[in-house]
């Protein structure tokens, strides 16, 4: 069995030691990985994914932002993205309820290796020229996953047959 020592963003979980995800090495729960290229201030609009995932730093630095599901209901979400594309300079008439939510920042450097659970919405931007790669898995059964899911991020089958009572 491969064990991966993965650092949790001690800034979001309160923790300040590695953990063990022995699930990471089950090859039948592997989703997909994505290799990221960014020039300096390419940022990623705020989202969330239904998989587990990983960002692995390689080169430069980045900035990531986190929000826990349960302030979701401030972030005026269509499907699993946010509406608000300036999560620094939100436009408060637009969006009163986004300061409501609470948010979380980390800084990756080369050789971090952040564990970003699923529903968790995330914000990352490139401080400097930057590559990372992403590895996605499956924590739940297969079969509650979209079929045709290519980025990992289309809400679960029950959920995409009910309407969003998180839309504004």
């Amino acid at each position: 069995m491969i064990f991966m020592d993965i650092f949790l963003c001690p800034c979001v979980f309160g923790l300040t030691r590695s953990y063990y995800f022995t699930h990471l090495a089950e090859t039948e729960n592997y989703f997909s990985s994505a290799l990221r290229m960014s020039s300096a201030q390419m940022q990623l609009w705020t989202h969330y994914d239904v998989m587990d995932n990983i960002l692995c730093h390689l080169h430069g630095r980045k900035r990531v932002l986190l929000w826990c599901p349960e302030d979701a209901r401030y972030m005026y979400l269509e499907g699993s993205s946010s509406r608000v594309l300036d999560v620094d300079n939100p436009d408060l008439e637009q969006y009163p309820l986004f300061p409501l939510a609470q948010q979380h920042e980390c800084y990756l450097n080369p050789g971090d290796v952040l564990f970003i659970p699923a529903l968790w919405l995330h914000n990352v931007t490139a401080l400097q020229p930057s590559l990372s790669v992403n590895v996605f898995w499956k924590n739940l059964p297969h079969q509650l996953y979209a079929n045709h899911d290519l980025y990992g991020n289309r809400d679960l089958v029950v959920a995409e047959q009910v309407p969003n009572p998180l839309t504004f």
